[in-house]
């Protein structure tokens, strides 16, 4: 069914949606994009009757069937979230008809003004990054903003300056996810950088090479690039590109890197992605020194390599973040640089990754003379132990199922390493509070082994 004429190009049919509000509007999805494009059109006063909601979770919004979307609101304009699925046929479907498909993201967009952006994204790392900028340009301009991915929406700016909540900041540094950069067309980056590129999101793409080139798509508008030319992928991958603006980045670029309080070397390739961010950003001598130096006493996000405890001197490593082979593997090779015997836990909820190139990774040379034992978990933990080929010391249905045993044999390894490959939507809202969940748990542990308290 032929619903309408093509609108206009993106950026002035984004101004002519919020100035003449005179289009019907249906935001698929209501997490935290979805609530705050609410929010935004409840402050522009956009009227509440041009307004839908739509999610697949019949309690979160007006429809959950498409289809009834489609003909009893008769959308003109839908406003995806980025967990949604672009390639999903009914949005394909609409699109073809001639109607409009955005994000919270590219209406954002439409209102940044004489801010300088700077774009993150990768596989692996890029929201340690986005930290480590977030420490240094806040050093020199206090009013930076930093979000995206990483946490608070870009909109969540929008609706700060029309409420006077904030001035305007002189630099903006977004977090960016390959989601967010499917449809992202009015994205005008100062500087964009890649940290990494692992394989990742195969249940949503149909191909490495597919996911790859949506993350390059970051580099499109941005008057200059950077990415990490120690991460292997993303060098073979570029080799593959053709772009004058992008330069590579390397930790022997800068002295500097060594005194950075992050763990291993990769976290030491994502501290100079950033200091080579902050060079191009801040020439001024004076400024890239006041901003590198809260870079480079920063300790690392929750949840990423994070040090829990030590228990009678073996190291418990939080590193719930990781739902990536690859990330497993970088995981591992950052603890294996000051471990030579090591236990990792290894689960939770597979999304179609390819587990069988974990054993051959463990078997190359930066593994050699290291013990790497493996407790495997959580709802395809024995999915994950079949496909990798790996044997295990341990196996529990759940990350709660297998503290008892870790309490049993952790004192046999320098480091436990809580590092899962799969997602943690199996036994947790978020990797967040798996990782919360593992540091109560070690400390618990801790504190009874204090005590010599029984390990119940």
């Amino acid at each position: 069914m032929n619903r309408g004429k093509a609108l206009a190009p993106i950026s002035k049919t984004l101004k002519q949606i919020f100035s003449e509000k005179q289009m019907r509007l249906a935001i698929v999805g209501l997490g935290i994009s979805g609530r705050t494009l609410l929010k935004f059109l409840e402050l522009i006063n956009y009227p509440k009757n041009l307004i839908t909601s739509f999610s697949d979770n019949p309690s979160e919004a007006d429809f959950h069937d498409s289809q009834q979307l489609l003909k009893d609101f008769n959308p003109q304009v839908l406003i995806v979230s980025p967990g949604y699925p672009l390639k999903s046929s009914w949005i394909i479907e609409f699109q073809k008809n001639g109607f409009l498909v955005t994000n919270e993201s590219e209406i954002a967009f439409s209102f940044i003004k004489a801010e300088k952006v700077i774009g993150v994204t990768g596989s692996v790392g890029k929201s340690t990054v986005v930290a480590l900028l977030e420490q240094g340009f806040k050093a020199v301009y206090p009013e930076t903003f930093v979000g995206g991915n990483y946490g608070v929406p870009l909109l969540q700016y929008v609706i700060d300056l029309k409420k006077n909540l904030r001035p305007p900041a002189e630099w903006v540094v977004v977090e960016l996810s390959s989601y967010q950069l499917e449809n992202f067309r009015n994205l005008k980056l100062h500087i964009a950088a890649i940290c990494s590129f692992f394989s990742n999101h195969l249940e949503r793409y149909e191909s490495r090479l597919d996911y790859f080139k949506t993350k390059w798509k970051i580099f499109d508008q941005a008057e200059m690039g950077l990415i990490n030319a120690a991460n292997p992928m993303l060098v073979e991958f570029s080799k593959t590109q053709i772009n004058s603006k992008i330069q590579t980045v390397t930790p022997d670029q800068f002295d500097l890197i060594k005194k950075s309080k992050l763990v291993g070397s990769f976290q030491g390739q994502n501290a100079a992605l950033a200091l080579s961010i902050l060079k191009f950003s801040l020439p001024e001598i004076s400024d890239f020194r006041k901003a590198s130096d809260p870079l480079l006493n920063f300790k690392g996000l929750p949840h990423r390599l994070e040090f829990v405890a030590e228990i009678n001197s073996t190291r418990f490593i939080n590193d719930s973040k990781s739902t990536t082979v690859d990330s497993v593997v970088a995981a591992l090779s950052a603890v294996c640089e000051s471990a030579c015997k090591v236990l990792l836990l290894l689960g939770g909820r597979d999304k179609n990754l390819p587990w069988q190139t974990l054993g051959p990774e463990l078997s190359k040379n930066n593994f050699k003379n290291i013990q790497i034992d493996i407790i495997f978990f959580g709802q395809d933990g024995d999915k994950i132990k079949k496909i990798s080929g790996l044997p295990g010391i341990g196996q529990g249905p759940s990350l709660k199922s297998i503290i008892p045993l870790l309490a049993q044999v952790f004192q046999n390894y320098q480091t436990v390493l809580l590092s899962p490959g799969g997602t943690s939507w199996d036994e947790f809202k978020s990797f967040n509070a798996r990782g919360d969940f593992f540091k109560k748990e070690i400390l618990q542990l801790k504190a009874c082994c204090a005590t010599s308290k029984p390990i119940v």
